[in-house]
């Protein structure tokens, strides 16, 4: 929760697309793009991520998750 009011601190227009969402037996993959404008010094960032959640019992038991950093190029497919 903290992290994202951070984010919306940050980049007050921030907006995730959700480009895949694959699941198989108990673990989901979803891919996200996230663009933004930085509040700090203005231009444009986009950045990308994967999230993969495994559940158990009907409650998300692990989480892991990978963005590439605002700044680094990201290419939309």
């Amino acid at each position: 929760m903290r992290m994202m009011e951070a984010a919306y601190e940050r980049w007050p227009d921030l907006h995730m697309k959700v480009e895949d969402i694959m699941a198989e037996g108990h673990r989901v993959m979803v891919r996200n793009i996230w663009t933004a404008t930085d509040r700090t010094n203005g231009p444009r960032i986009s950045f990308c991520g994967f999230v993969l959640r495994r559940l158990a019992n009907r409650r998300i038991a692990e989480r892991w998750a990978t963005l590439t950093p605002p700044g680094e190029a990201v290419e939309v497919w």
